[in-house]
C-alpha cells in the first residue's frame, strides 16, 4: 500500500497545491523597506466565503504549507501547543492566544512570554547567518506588533476567537521551504524514537500515515512478540504519504480513488495521471474508469476515505463496467413496467431507460430500491452514503436497517465487481422488505416501482430464479394473469394447477375485498395481515373474514367472476407456505384487477349459486 501510495503522489506532484485555501482568520504579510528595516506591506482578512483562488490568498496558502506544523503534538510550541507555525519565516497562532482569549486564561506561560522560545526553535533549522538575522528582525517586528499594536486595528476586533492571526516574511518561496523541509525531516515519522540512518543520509522511521501507535502507552506495544516494530519507511517515503494526507484532506482526490500498481511496471497506459491533470474540475472514479480501455480496467487498489479516515482499501483484480443480460444476450439490463406506472404528471406508461453500465445500475436502480437513503440525485449531483453516516430520523426503520445491513455488499459489488456478494436470497430480502414497508405506509408507487425492478432483474442476482419456483416473472405474470380470466370467465370449472396460481388469484381477491371498503381513506397497509400468515388455512380464514365483512357490498352489486375465483382459492387444498409465495401474492394484487377486465365471452354479472 505505502509504495502504491507513494507512487501516485509522485505522479501527482503538479497537483500538490490544488485545492490550498488561507486559514480563516487575518493574513499579515511583513517585507522590508527601502530603509532595511521591516514593515507591513498587506493586512487582509480572509473568511469562508471570500474566493480562495486570488493571488494573494494563493500566496498564503502555499507559504502557509511550507510553514505549518505536523499536528500540534509536534509543534515548536510545546508543552502549550498555541503556535502553530513551525518557520523561522511564519508566526501563526489562534486570536484565543492572545489577551481575552479563552487559551489565554488557561495558559500557564503567555504566548509573549513563549515567542522567544518559539524562534529560538525555529531558527535551528537555518544555517547561514544572514537567514538568522533575518528571523531574528522578524521575530522582534511580530513580538512588538503583538504586545502594542495589533488590538488597535479593524481587522482584529472583527476576529472569532478561533480564527487565525498569521505573519509571512515576504520572501521567496524556495527559502520557506528549506528550513521546513528540516522540520519535517525526523518529524514525519510517527515517533523519532527507532529513527534510524539509512542509504544517502537519508532516516528510516515508523509510518506515521493513519497510525495509532503510542510506545508511551504500553497497552498499545506487543507484549510477546520478539520485536518491538514491524517495519520503517524512508524520509521520502513519510513525506509522500504526508502529501497524500494532505490530498485527502483538501478533498481535491476523487473518491473513491483507484490507485493502480506502477504503470511502468505493468506497461499500461491507464490515463489516470493525464486525466488529473488536464481537469478544471474535480473528476470522479466514474470519469476514471471511462477513459480507461476496457482491457486495463483491472490490477488496482481502491481507496475510500470520509473525513481524513480510510474506510476501505481493497484490491480489485478486474473492473467489470459494461451490463449484460445472460438470459437474452442484450448488453444491456431491462426494467419492465409490469405495473403500469405513470410517467410524473402524464398519462403515459413510465419507460425505463436500459441499464447499460454499473454506474446507471448505481443511480437508476440502487436509489430506488433503497428510497434513496443509500444513493440520491441532488440537483444533479449523485450524493452517496457507502460509508457516511444516515440520519435514521428521515427514513423507515426497515429503510434504515436494510442500507445499514447491505450498503458495504453494494459497494463492493459496485465498485470492485464483486458479483457473488449479492445473492438471490440478498436481494430478495431487500425487495421484499422494502415492498412490505411501502404497503404499510400506503405508499403505492413505491412498492410498484421495487416490483418492477423486482421481477425485471431478479435473475442477474438468481440465475434459477429459485425466489420465483425457477419462474421468470415478466413472463409468468401473463401466464397468471390469463389463467385467472380463464377460471372467472369460464362455465365449466377450471381448477388451479400449483401454489403459484393460489398465491396470485388470492393477491387479485384481496385487492378486490379490500376495495370494497367504503371508508374515507382506504390504504395498502390492510395487506399487511395476509402476509403475516404462515399457512394456507390461516391465509385463507383471513380473506373469508374480510369476503364476510364486506359480502354485503358484493351481493348487492354481484359477479360471477368473483364466486369462482374465490370457488377455487376456497377449495385448494394442498399446503402453502405463505412466505414463500408472498411474491405471487404481491404480483396479484397489485397487477391489474380482473374486474376491470374485459372477458372475450361476456360472462352473466351474477353470483352463482
Amino acid at each position: 500500500m505505502i509504495r502504491e501510495l507513494t507512487n501516485l503522489v509522485h505522479d501527482l506532484d503538479d497537483m500538490k497545491n490544488h485545492g490550498l485555501k488561507p486559514r480563516e482568520g487575518l493574513h499579515i504579510l511583513v517585507g522590508l523597506n527601502e530603509s532595511g528595516n521591516l514593515e507591513i506591506k498587506r493586512v487582509e482578512t480572509f473568511k469562508k466565503k471570500d474566493d480562495p483562488g486570488l493571488e494573494f490568498w494563493q500566496m498564503c496558502a502555499v507559504r502557509d504549507q511550507n510553514a505549518w506544523c505536523i499536528n500540534t503534538d509536534k509543534c515548536l510550541d510545546l508543552p502549550a501547543k498555541g503556535i502553530q507555525s513551525a518557520s523561522p519565516y511564519c508566526f501563526g497562532l489562534k486570536k484565543d492566544s492572545l489577551k481575552g482569549g479563552e487559551k489565554y486564561q488557561k495558559d500557564k506561560v503567555k504566548v509573549y512570554d513563549r515567542l522567544n522560545q518559539y524562534f529560538d526553535n525555529a531558527i535551528k533549522f537555518l544555517q547561514e547567518e544572514k537567514e538568522k538575522k533575518l528571523a531574528v528582525a522578524f521575530k522582534d517586528f511580530c513580538r512588538r506588533y503583538l504586545s502594542a499594536e495589533i488590538e488597535t486595528t479593524e481587522h482584529f476586533v472583527s476576529l472569532k476567537d478561533n480564527d487565525y492571526i498569521i505573519f509571512y516574511l515576504d520572501i521567496p518561496l524556495e527559502i520557506y521551504q528549506k528550513p521546513h523541509q528540516q522540520y519535517l525531516k525526523k518529524r514525519l515519522f510517527n515517533t523519532e524514537q527507532y529513527n534510524v540512518p539509512g542509504l544517502n543520509e537519508e532516516i528510516l522511521g515508523t509510518s506515521n500515515f493513519f497510525n495509532g501507535y503510542n510506545s508511551k502507552k504500553l497497552f498499545l506495544m506487543h507484549q510477546t512478540a520478539p520485536f518491538e516494530i514491524n517495519g520503517r519507511i524512508s524520509g521520502s517515503e513519510a513525506q509522500a504519504l504526508f502529501q497524500f494526507e494532505k490530498l485527502i484532506e483538501r478533498g481535491v482526490l476523487p473518491n473513491p480513488v483507484p490507485i493502480f500498481i506502477h504503470k511502468e511496471e505493468l506497461n499500461l497506459n491507464f490515463g489516470t495521471v493525464k486525466l488529473f491533470h488536464d481537469q478544471d474540475k474535480k473528476i470522479g472514479y466514474r470519469e476514471i474508469i471511462q477513459s480507461i480501455k476496457p482491457t486495463d480496467r483491472q490490477n488496482y487498489y481502491l481507496l475510500f476515505v470520509t473525513r481524513g479516515e480510510i474506510k476501505d482499501f481493497d484490491f480489485v483484480s478486474s473492473f467489470e463496467y459494461n451490463l449484460k443480460d445472460a438470459k437474452t444476450g442484450d448488453p444491456f439490463w431491462t426494467i419492465y413496467n409490469l405495473f403500469h406506472l405513470k410517467e410524473k404528471n402524464s398519462k403515459e406508461d413510465k419507460r425505463y431507460p436500459d441499464i447499460k453500465n454499473i454506474f446507471q445500475f448505481q443511480s437508476e436502480v440502487v436509489q430506488y430500491i433503497f428510497n434513496r437513503a443509500l444513493v440520491r440525485e441532488d440537483e444533479g449531483k449523485l450524493v452517496i452514503k457507502y460509508f457516511d453516516e444516515i440520519d435514521a430520523k428521515y427514513y423507515s426503520a426497515a429503510t434504515y436497517l436494510l442500507v445499514m445491513k447491505y450498503r458495504q455488499a453494494f459497494y463492493n459489488y459496485i465498485y470492485k465487481s464483486r458479483r457473488e456478494v449479492i445473492s438471490g436470497l440478498i436481494f430478495k430480502d431487500i425487495m421484499l422488505t422494502g415492498i412490505r414497508d411501502d404497503v404499510k405506509q400506503n405508499k403505492e408507487f413505491g412498492a410498484k416501482e421495487k416490483l418492477n425492478i423486482y421481477f425485471s432483474l431478479n435473475h442477474h442476482f438468481d440465475n434459477t430464479n429459485s425466489n420465483f419456483n425457477g419462474n421468470y416473472m415478466p413472463d409468468k405474470l401473463d401466464e397468471l394473469f390469463q389463467k385467472t380470466m380463464e377460471i372467472a370467465d369460464s362455465k365449466e370449472r377450471v381448477a388451479l394447477s400449483d401454489e403459484t396460481e393460489f398465491a396470485y388469484i388470492s393477491g387479485q381477491m384481496i385487492n378486490f375485498l379490500l376495495d370494497q371498503s367504503e371508508s374515507a381513506n382506504p390504504t395498502h397497509a390492510l395487506l399487511e395481515p395476509f402476509l403475516q400468515k404462515t399457512s394456507r388455512e390461516l391465509f385463507v380464514d383471513e380473506i373469508v373474514k374480510v369476503f364476510n365483512r364486506y359480502k354485503h357490498n358484493i351481493d348487492r352489486k354481484g359477479t360471477g367472476r368473483v364466486s369462482r375465483l374465490l370457488r377455487e382459492i376456497l377449495g385448494f387444498d394442498r399446503p402453502v407456505d405463505i412466505k414463500k409465495y408472498m411474491s405471487f401474492i404481491l404480483a396479484g394484487y397489485f397487477s391489474p384487477s380482473f374486474r376491470f377486465t374485459k372477458s372475450v365471452e361476456k360472462q352473466p354479472d351474477t353470483i352463482e349459486k
